[in-house]
């Protein structure tokens, strides 16, 4: 029979099943259960599908030419057909049907349209407990008859969805994606999800069937399962657009009344059951309102009617705030060509909403759509042959002009169109707020240990007092409106712990995407809706932290964030916009997290992250965002991130030969920009507030993560360049691309600390070097009429150096020695462009700041040669001439003729000071040889670190490096220790001498006195 019907399917036979066969064919599958597949075997499948899509069709109530006998006996068959395929990832499983049978039972069942022949049933299904007419009251009570029918329907459409959940976890990611995609194509096509909607609400109409209202948190788990794969875009479009009113209204609706449940606020027009008995209405938010009466009821945790004070279950909330989120995002990106444009509208004056936000992007979109349409058009009809238009480009460009006008459109009617609460972006986030807030509140109680990042300390009522406080209603409430009268009482206890986790952070994604559009315009330019924005983005982020800020106390003794790790991260991930270049610093988001704890969030998940990466993926942020973070935090949030991404550098250095470029490099992203805070370039770009605060976070940065880079660096050159100078290749992904990050950092560092510790000297002596470079520097100063005056203002001097000069010279030629790092930089830049930019600057700045370090770490061209060369695999030295000239010469790696020829002067092997007028130095160049720097002294900083004066530290108990306690040396009463190990450690690695002597001048002192 199922190779009959692909033969019907396909035209070639008439359709002509008795009852008699049919039934036939179900006592067939009834008699093989589980073995029917293993019977058709893989070329059988395909028949199968086909015979279930027919059995559908058939069994529908006005299905053509069939007999009521028929009808009962394909609906009969449809059943057993369904239990049979629900199979096939069990038999692919026991290797009875090859690896590619789940897909192709899934993939025959969306060609042949299967899912949409539900469609009719549930209808007709349905259609008992609607009014007559369709207007006026539903049956206050259907028979059990009426809802038993859409109930057992329901239980075969949700089956049905489960063989294709079965399948995707058997899948590859390709294959998976594909599959969910055309899924999720087919569903938004079909309107099965519309119908389902319907049929669930009348079924559970006056919880007139427990076994309706039991259907609904195991559909909420296949839909929740589908929605991890594939593009969802297709319901999204559905949902924005308003194509699927009941689908909407079921989600919406479910959603508020969970929120009325937990905190006892406003329903929004939501129907009403009065205590009463007279007719229900629309509750304000004015006064308490009577609790909500659903389409379907809420239920419990365990699935069953909620009852009063019990525990809720939170089923359909997360798939329901995740397709919210998803039409919300399709509007947002609809309106704004997936956000590549923005609005230039004057909104100073005007009384702002996010829908009229949304409507003005839309119909900015619509005109610019219309004119690309006509365009199209009359491209398109300029086309002489008319039998070529269907395959021409310019018919190309027409169906995807009409494809987005078509998109947009739907857009502007959702939004136009305001019972559609799928893309009302205010409903969306006061809603999600109020869902987050009453996460809050339900963990009042909570029997597990927590942590909050803003207290710093294992409290679980510190923790979720902080928690609660960060959800204050005032902040993201509309001042024009009536004040929401919020509760917390009556969610305490109402979820547990996983599901308020889960509630909280879906919740806050919707609200956070509810602001989309209009933070993307913020930041693409439209200065009159910061003040509009600034207030409500900033309590969204102030909440946002809170939550990813909670941790718990998990059963092997490691801690872990409540919502989850990945989860948290998703809320503390950053969205970066197009608008602007590269280093504006007007992003709109960094500003608002920065205000409340966002960098101690962060860090508390670098520190307990166990992955093989600190970081995870979701906190990887372009350089343009943390140089945002970094330059508006403060500097003792800047210092504790510091010390704990020395920390992780000094672990990474144990372990040289696991180092792949993934695990540091975003490590080395917080180091690395505070270095322009260090010598003054920011200020081009951002007038600093507080300069001080730039300077001391710059100084934190350069004391405790530069040496670890370093000592990770000397740790991973050594096996790399043995490999190199061996013929092997540079391992972009492992060793060699993180040795290559860290030597850009160190030689990114290079400038700054030049500028700190060498002053603008004249440097008489040094081989007639020091005078080439004065006299280079001075016809720069004279070319460049900005440089000159910038010079006038700081002249060069003969003193000696100053105290901080003194410090940071010693910190800079003997802690860090950099010599090895340009050793390392040359040889790499050979291979790979990691180190060029870092590599060009660092030389420029030492031939012009310090020309004299510069002459005693290069080797004299005779001497090198004396030895022979380099050799192979030689030591970490500085670089060698010969390498200098290979790397800098006109179509070396570099190409800096005038660098090299600058180089060679200073070393003494250049053409003398005749030569110098003719050498062009950079900008960058100009800029390092006459400024000063902002950097305090390394005395002064290190007093305000809040970290173990063990160097060799890597302590990270606690959510922070500021967190973490120590206790001050009992002899100096300097030093500080965050562990007795610590303080033996560094008393034998040198401490001990220093203790000493400060003790006696401490004692010498109090005599004297």
């Amino acid at each position: 029979m199922g190779m009959q019907a692909l033969r019907m399917a396909s035209g070639k036979e008439a359709c002509a099943w008795s009852p008699t066969e049919i039934a036939a064919a179900s006592e067939a599958l009834d008699r093989l259960k589980s073995s029917a597949l293993s019977e058709v075997g893989d070329e059988g499948l395909a028949g199968l599908v086909v015979m279930f899509g027919l059995a559908l069709r058939r069994a529908a109530p006005n299905s053509p030419g069939i007999s009521d006998a028929q009808r009962t006996a394909y609906t009969s068959l449809y059943s057993k057909l369904l239990t049979t395929l629900s199979y096939v990832c069990h038999d692919t499983a026991d290797h009875v049907l090859s690896p590619r049978a789940p897909l192709e039972v899934c993939t025959a069942l969306i060609k042949t349209h299967a899912l949409r022949a539900f469609c009719p049933l549930l209808a007709a299904a349905a259609s008992p407990l609607l009014p007559a007419g369709g207007q006026g009251q539903l049956q206050p009570r259907p028979s059990s008859r009426a809802v038993q029918a859409p109930s057992l329907l329901l239980e075969d459409v949700r089956f049905t969805l489960g063989v294709f959940c079965d399948a995707l976890e058997t899948l590859s990611h390709d294959d998976s994606w594909r599959l969910a995609s055309a899924l999720h194509e087919e569903l938004a096509a079909s309107g099965l999800l519309e119908h389902w909607a319907l049929a669930l609400a009348l079924a559970s109409w006056e919880e007139g069937e427990d076994g309706a209202v039991r259907e609904l948190p195991k559909f909420s788990l296949a839909l929740a399962d589908l929605l991890d794969y594939g593009d969802v875009k297709p319901w999204a479009r559905a949902l924005a657009s308003g194509s699927c009113p009941s689908l909407a209204y079921l989600l919406t609706s479910h959603l508020v009344a969970l929120a009325a449940e937990l905190d006892g606020g406003p329903t929004y027009g939501l129907p009403t059951a009065p205590a009463d008995g007279s007719t229900g209405g629309a509750s304000s938010s004015s006064s308490p309102p009577p609790k909500a009466r659903l389409p379907i009821p809420l239920l419990d945790a365990e699935g069953y009617p909620l009852r009063p004070r019990q525990p809720l279950g939170s089923q359909l909330a997360a798939p329901a705030l995740s397709l919210w989120t998803q039409a919300l995002s399709y509007a947002a990106s609809t309106a704004t060509g997936g956000l590549t444009c923005g609005l230039s509208v004057n909104w100073a004056g005007m009384v702002l909403t996010a829908r009229k936000i949304t409507l003005q992007a839309a119909a900015n979109r619509l005109l610019q759509l219309k004119e690309q349409l006509d365009q199209c058009t009359a491209a398109a009809a300029a086309v002489e042959a008319p039998g070529a238009v269907a395959g021409s480009p310019q018919h190309t460009a027409l169906i995807a002009a009409q494809a987005s006008w078509a998109d947009c459109c739907g857009v502007f009617n959702g939004v136009f169109m305001r019972g559609n609460l799928m893309v009302d972006c205010s409903a969306a986030f006061q809603l999600g707020m109020r869902l987050a807030r009453a996460a809050a509140y339900a963990l009042r109680g909570c029997p597990d240990l927590l942590l909050s990042t803003s207290t710093g300390k294992w409290s679980t009522e510190a923790a979720v007092q902080a928690l609660i406080a960060a959800h204050e209603t005032a902040a993201w409430t509309d001042p024009d409106s009536p004040p929401l009268q919020l509760q917390g009482a009556e969610a305490a206890g109402r979820l547990s712990r996983e599901d308020a986790g889960v509630l909280a952070w879906r919740g806050l994604r919707l609200a956070r995407e509810a602001r989309g559009l209009a933070r993307h315009s913020c930041d693409w330019g439209c200065p009159s809706l910061e003040p509009w924005l600034l207030r409500r983005l900033g309590a969204w982020w102030r909440a946002a932290v809170a939550w990813a800020g909670l941790w718990q106390r998990q059963e092997d003794g490691t801690a872990a964030p409540i919502v989850g790790l990945d989860d948290a991260c998703r809320l503390l991930h950053l969205k970066e916009t197009t608008a602007g270049s590269a280093l504006d610093f007007k992003l709109i988001d960094p500003r608002c997290a920065v205000r409340h704890g966002y960098l101690a969030a962060v860090e508390a998940i670098v520190r307990q992250s166990t992955g093989p990466s600190p970081v995870p993926e979701g906190l990887r942020f372009s350089d343009r965002v943390w140089a945002d973070l970094l330059l508006r935090s403060s500097s003792s949030k800047v210092a504790s991130v510091a010390g704990t991404t020395a920390k992780l550098l000094l672990r990474a250095a144990r372990s040289p030969e696991r180092c792949s470029k993934a695990q540091i490099s975003i490590l080395l992203w917080a180091s690395l920009f505070a270095a322009l805070a260090s010598t003054g370039p920011i200020h081009r770009i951002l007038p600093p507030e507080n300069p001080g605060r730039l300077a001391l976070s710059a100084a934190h940065v350069a004391l405790t993560a530069l040496p670890a880079a370093a000592a990770l660096g000397r740790a991973l050159a050594p096996g790399v360049l043995r490999r190199l100078d061996g013929g092997g290749a540079l391992e972009l992904e492992g060793d060699g691309g993180a040795l290559g990050d860290v030597v850009a950092l160190l030689l990114d560092w290079l400038p700054p600390l030049l500028v700190a510790a060498e002053g603008r000297r004249a440097e008489a002596g040094v081989m007639g070097g020091a005078a080439m470079v004065s006299a280079a520097v001075a016809a720069a100063d004279a070319a460049d009429s900005a440089a000159s005056s910038a010079a006038s203002s700081v002249a060069a001097d003969s003193t000696a150096p100053t105290a901080s000069e003194r410090e940071w010279s010693a910190f800079l030629w003997t802690e860090l020695g950099p010599a090895w790092a340009l050793r390392v930089g040359l040889r790499l830049a050979e291979t790979a462009e990691a180190c060029h930019t870092p590599l060009k600057d660092a030389l420029w700045a030492l031939a012009v700041r310090a020309p004299s370090r510069l002459q005693a770490m290069v080797p004299a061209a005779g001497a090198e040669e004396g030895q022979g060369g380099e050799a192979v695999g030689g030591g970490l030295g500085g670089p060698s001439l010969g390498v200098l000239r290979r790397v800098l010469v006109p179509g070396g790696a570099l190409s800096e003729p005038d660098l090299l020829a600058l180089i060679e002067v200073v070393v003494g092997c250049g053409g003398g000071a005749s030569g110098g007028p003719s050498i062009e130095l950079s900008s960058f160049a100009k800029f390092i040889a006459i400024t000063v720097s902002l950097m305090p002294p390394p005395s002064e900083a290190r007093q305000s670190l809040p970290v173990c004066s063990n160097p060799a530290c890597t302590n990270l108990a606690g959510p922070s490096e500021a967190s973490l306690r120590v206790k001050r040396c009992g002899g100096c009463e300097a030093a500080r220790y965050c562990c007795r190990e610590c303080q033996a450690a560094h008393w034998e690695a040198g401490h001990k001498r220093e203790c000493r002597t400060a003790a006696k001048e401490a004692q010498a002192t109090e005599m004297a006195g």
